[in-house]
């Protein structure tokens, strides 16, 4: 098997970043830097989640592939039946899914992985090389619908 053969390509899309003003979320990943709070004119309440690693683009070996997150804003609290609060929530973490953005709706894609969380941090188990995948993460209310529904 060559090396190119046992490398798995990358695409790293969000962190989804939503501000509780209502502003549109935007896709970040890797070393890009979301706007502020400030700059959408709301200074304390912006619910950020950033993928950390890997990086956007990143070419990493296939089999276990681990996506960690930088969660600000919101505190993660186990999905068990709870009625929705303002700022709190879990982590939706998608393989190769379109993120789900309707807000009334629960953020489980139709075609995809998914898993339900409260780490910051996922492992998918047993990735395929030969191609590029898409690792998303998307903050969620107690009822699994988007914290902060985007307009990707």
């Amino acid at each position: 098997m060559t090396g190119l053969a046992r490398l798995l390509i990358l695409t790293l899309v969000i962190g989804c970043v939503a501000l509780f003003s209502g502003a549109v979320a935007q896709e970040y990943g890797g070393g890009q830097t979301p706007p502020t709070a400030a700059a959408a004119g709301n200074e304390t309440n912006a619910t950020n989640v950033t993928i950390t690693s890997p990086e956007a683009n990143a070419s990493v070996a296939a089999g276990n592939v681990t996506v960690s997150v930088n969660v600000t804003n919101f505190t993660l609290v186990a999905p068990t039946g709870q009625p929705n609060v303002p700022g709190e929530g879990h982590l939706h973490y998608y393989l190769d899914a379109v993120v789900p953005t309707n807000a009334s709706a629960p953020a489980i894609p139709k075609t995809g992985g998914y898993v339900i969380s409260t780490n910051l941090s996922h492992t998918w188990e047993n990735v395929t090389p030969g191609g590029a995948h898409n690792f998303s993460v998307q903050a969620v209310n107690n009822d699994h619908t988007p914290a902060h529904p985007a307009r990707l």
